[in-house]
């Protein structure tokens, strides 16, 4: 399978639930790449664009947005 390398600034959405204010789904911007393709820094929201976290994650946490605010 081949593995999304996101840039900063991307907007993303979490794979998977990565804590209990960040389910799956949850919408959120790369803010820094510490490893193309494999580590980075993601700055989550919630509905109302606030802030919920703001955690390394792994390029399996997350995949490219799908223009909708909530994936699932």
């Amino acid at each position: 399978m081949r593995q999304t390398v996101f840039r900063e600034l991307d907007m993303v959405q979490a794979s998977r639930r990565i804590s209990d204010e960040i389910d799956r789904g949850c919408v959120g911007t790369i803010v820094m790449v510490l490893d193309p393709g494999k580590d980075y820094i993601v700055e989550f929201f919630d509905d109302d664009n606030y802030t919920v976290g703001v955690p390394n994650v792994r390029s399996s946490d997350i995949e490219p947005w799908r223009g909708n605010k909530k994936a699932g």
